[in-house]
């Protein structure tokens, strides 16, 4: 396992140069007890350092930056797979087995795609309204400051 440097630096967290190696190291996929000695302290301290809002609050931002990194790739290259799968499905001369099977990869990949942007549009649609409701709950709030109601 190798120790990765986190893709979103952070100006608002302090942390040490051991917690970020330590850090780096589990995001690279080391387990705790490989993280502490890449870091050069003893598990018992890594242990105190995840119980650290700070610490965990900066594992998870890097985590995330990291799979944010890891989704623009898969993005990236996307196309040119669905193009491979669709030469594959309609290759006469490929095996009934590989043209079902790129035929099924495809269709699975599109039903998922479906459901997650039917998934993204209906949070967004309860976001907007959470909004909405947020906003009138402020301004009956700031009415009834200003009638002195409340």
């Amino acid at each position: 396992m190798s120790a990765v440097r986190c893709p979103v630096v952070s100006d608002n967290v302090r942390l040490s140069a051991r917690q970020s190696r330590f850090i780096g190291a589990l995001i690279g996929g080391a387990s705790m007890s490989e993280a502490a000695a890449a870091a050069g302290v003893v598990d018992r301290t890594a242990r105190r350092w995840l119980s650290q809002a700070a610490v965990r609050g900066e594992l998870a931002r890097c985590t995330a930056g990291v799979l944010s990194e890891v989704a623009a790739r898969l993005v990236s290259v996307m196309s040119g797979m669905i193009d491979v799968l669709d030469e594959v499905a309609h290759d006469e001369s490929a095996s009934a087995a590989a043209r079902t099977g790129a035929a099924r990869a495809a269709l699975d990949a599109g039903l998922r795609l479906a459901e997650l942007v039917s998934l993204s549009d209906r949070v967004a649609a309860l976001e907007a309204r959470q909004d909405q409701e947020q906003a009138r709950r402020d301004d009956l709030l700031i009415g009834g400051l200003r009638s002195g109601d409340i």
